[in-house]
């Protein structure tokens, strides 16, 4: 199996999944009640800036990419851990397929899912704009290019970062529990971000922070008027190419650094098998125990069980999600 066959199949099994039509909804919908309606609104009031303007649209984007990184750690770990979590592992490393095609042929499949899901705000948005019940003034005319420019300036490279470290974690940790929650990481490197940009001596430090781009963008807009900001396409200006160039060689040296910890020989090499030796067999007699059952020990055991379920649940974690959001 090549690359883009463990490409092609982890594709299959994320759209297989209900996880996946699950999170796009929920991303969908967020998309849809930002622009439709006055319930959900992310980065603050925009004042005399249009809902639909650019800057609006990017920035509304960011968050919600912020937001949706507990959703790109359960993609990436599920598949960074899923054959050790169900010990399917041992059919692949005991196939001659090479470490290459199965380490970024995994990460890549996860990643374009994640590229998916990440549309379905974009699409909610247009929708929500489309909406007929919004007053005149409140928006500009539609313009298809502040989503697709949106996407390109910030999408690409937040989820190429965001799967590198949470793919990274799962794979050579090989513990779903531990890539599930990393999404923590980006919420604590955001935040620091904020604090720094608020003091002009630590400007420049946030703006490279902030990996999701966003202080880059409120860089370049500085100084623009609301005009501007109404109508002109965030540009890609010098800061925010260095800052997307920065975060490529960033994410490509965490899978590197990975892709050489990850021994392929070495798990497979982990579990051999023995070859059984003749025996006479001997017939022992047992002696008949009566089993003995405590209810007291199962509805703990069971209790533990299910605890330990909850950990994997995407349930959980989108409820986790929607309660930070809350």
């Amino acid at each position: 199996m090549g690359v883009l066959d463990f490409i092609k199949f982890e594709i299959k099994y994320h759209l297989k999944t209900k996880g996946f039509y699950f999170m796009f909804f929920i991303l969908f919908l967020f998309g849809f009640l930002l622009m439709a309606t006055e319930f959900v609104k992310v980065g603050g009031e925009a004042g005399l800036v249009k809902r639909n303007a650019p800057y609006t649209i990017a920035t509304a984007f960011a968050i919600i990419l912020l937001f949706s990184a507990f959703m790109s750690a359960y993609l990436s770990t599920v598949s960074g851990s899923r054959d050790f979590e169900n010990q399917t592992y041992e059919f692949f490393f005991t196939s001659p397929i090479k470490k290459f095609s199965y380490f970024f042929g995994r990460f890549l499949g996860s990643y374009i899912i994640m590229l998916i899901i990440s549309i379905s705000v974009l699409i909610g948005m247009m929708l929500g704009e489309l909406a007929p019940w919004h007053p005149k003034y409140e928006l500009n005319p539609f313009n298809i290019t502040s989503y697709i420019n949106a996407f390109l300036l910030l999408a690409i490279v937040d989820i190429l970062f965001m799967n590198a470290i949470f793919f990274s974690i799962a794979i050579i940790t090989r513990k779903a529990v531990i890539g599930y929650f990393s999404g923590l990481i980006f919420f604590v490197l955001y935040f620091i971000s904020s604090i720094l940009s608020s003091s002009l001596k630590y400007e420049k430090l946030s703006i490279f922070i902030d990996y999701l781009g966003l202080a880059a963008v409120e860089k370049t807009v500085k100084y623009w008027s609301i005009a501007q900001l109404n109508q002109l396409q965030i540009p890609f200006s010098e800061i925010i190419i260095f800052h997307r160039i920065l975060y490529i060689l960033l994410s490509i040296m965490i899978l590197f650094l990975s892709y050489k910890l990850f021994d392929l020989k070495e798990i497979s090499r982990r579990k051999v098998y023995k070859p059984l030796e003749r025996e006479e067999s001997i017939l022992i007699e047992k002696p008949l125990i009566k089993p003995q059952f405590s209810k007291i020990k199962a509805i703990f055991e069971l209790t533990l069980f299910e605890i330990k379920l909850s950990y994997k649940s995407l349930a959980i974690l989108i409820i986790f999600l929607l309660s930070i959001v809350s």
